[in-house]
């Protein structure tokens, strides 16, 4: 009987855990973000448009190269 008692206990426990977890997760998920197509066409006009009327357009980026030696030390370049 205190077999029964004890797996009884582990099981309920375990299930409890599962149910919780779920119900944590569940709860902490952000609602999904929907756009309206009408929404979504305008902004990517407004945002083309404003690019179509800029004289001048630049962009800086950086560029990271990493190599590994035989001796497995990472070298890395950067620019």
């Amino acid at each position: 009987m205190e077999t029964m008692t004890r797996r009884l206990t582990k099981t309920s426990a375990a299930g409890i855990s599962a149910a919780a977890l779920a119900l944590m997760l569940g709860l902490g998920m952000p609602p999904e973000a929907r756009a309206d197509d009408d929404y979504a066409k305008t902004q990517l006009k407004a945002m083309s448009d404003y690019l179509a009327a800029q004289k001048d357009i630049s962009f800086g980026f950086d560029a990271n190269y990493e190599v590994v030696t035989k001796d497995q030390q990472k070298l890395a370049l950067a620019s």
